[in-house]
């Protein structure tokens, strides 16, 4: 493939391991995205035919990724060349902007395997000079800047307080495979007021505080991961999530189940909120997609396992009439009423 490795530094680039075939319906609006809030450099890490690393939800395999999701059907339309080609022109759509990396380390069984640190080290001792900034985030991840300034503005500020190590925490939306009859950026269920700030966040770092004691370190690779990279910043900043934050669009029915049971509490919990804020960068999103031919139409004939549009009790109870048409259908439902009755006598009771 014809990328090419920047000949000057830039401001701020982007490091991702992506498997193409899982990805290739939306690289070209997570590109474009990306650069319309000030990214000017991407890594592409190409992990074609992994099966992943540590499992979580269930082991990946090379045509379903860990969350569930059958993209080998999803992308049938296209051939293995459709997808190369695909990658190919990225370098021409995009020129100089684009750095692409054959990435398949294995397993002692020879399997590809993910090897997210080991990546990281790898784009620490062969790129990360030509970038003050690196953000480390997958592809269903888009950074979001709520404010008025880009991005490259905001990390700007923050540098200018002396933080070397920026800390980025995630809002979680509808999975994006379940919407392939729009932009990502269009999707606007969510989990709403709910604290992230142990859910897996990512980190840009500035390139002067990277730990090469760590990260070249073969005997600690095992120790840190994406969400905890290695750094020598004296000064941390943990991003406020309504100043900046990574939307996350990967939340399906087993994602949602995998929570409750990460959850301390067990708490059921839902798409149940709606947010619209990514509405601000839809022209330009549109404009340069539209130009790029976006393939939309390639999952059309695919129904979506869309999660069903539930609400936490305490939504029901005050968002929602009762009706007696379910109140008498299913032992589940029966269970979840007297749930409900319950409440309520509590509520009452405290009143």
């Amino acid at each position: 493939m014809n990328f090419r490795e920047p000949k000057k530094k830039n401001t701020l680039a982007i490091h991702t391991i992506f498997v193409p075939r899982e990805n290739i319906l939306f690289i070209r609006e997570w590109i474009v995205y990306h650069i319309g809030i000030g990214v000017s450099h991407f890594y592409l890490y190409d992990n074609t035919g992994s099966i992943g690393g540590k499992p979580t939800l269930k082991k990946r395999t090379e045509i379903r990724n860990k969350y569930g999701i059958d993209f080998q059907h999803l992308t049938n339309d296209l051939s293995d060349g459709d997808i190369k080609h695909q990658l190919n022109e990225l370098n021409t759509i995009f020129p100089g902007l684009i750095t692409y990396v054959r990435w398949d380390p294995r397993d002692e069984n020879g399997n590809i395997v993910y090897a997210q640190p080991t990546s990281i080290c790898d784009y620490y001792n062969k790129f990360s000079k030509h970038h003050d900034w690196t953000a480390f985030i997958d592809m269903d991840e888009f950074i979001f800047p709520s404010g008025e300034k880009n991005l490259l503005e905001l990390i700007k500020d923050y540098e200018n307080k002396g933080y070397g190590d920026i800390i980025i925490m995630q809002k979680k939306f509808a999975e994006r495979f379940d919407y392939l009859d729009r932009y990502v950026i269009e999707i606007t269920r969510c989990i709403d007021n709910i604290n992230t700030i142990n859910w897996a966040p990512k980190h840009i770092i500035h390139r002067e505080y990277y730990d090469d004691s760590i990260l070249n370190n073969p005997a600690k690779i095992k120790k840190w991961g994406i969400h905890t990279i290695p750094t020598k910043a004296k000064k941390v900043f943990q991003a406020p999530i309504d100043e900046l934050r990574f939307n996350h669009y990967n939340t399906n029915t087993r994602l949602l189940n995998w929570l409750k049971k990460m959850s301390v509490r067990k708490n059921d919990i839902y798409l149940d909120g709606e947010d619209d804020s990514m509405k601000i960068h839809y022209d330009f999103v549109n404009k340069h997609c539209l130009k790029l031919q976006r393939p939309y139409n390639w999952g059309r004939n695919v129904k979506p396992e869309r999660v069903t549009n539930q609400q936490p009790t305490r939504n029901f109870l005050f968002n929602y009439r009762l009706s007696f048409s379910i109140l008498y259908t299913s032992d589940s439902r029966k269970a979840m009423i007297r749930k409900i009755f319950r409440r309520i006598k509590s509520y009452l009771e405290k009143k």
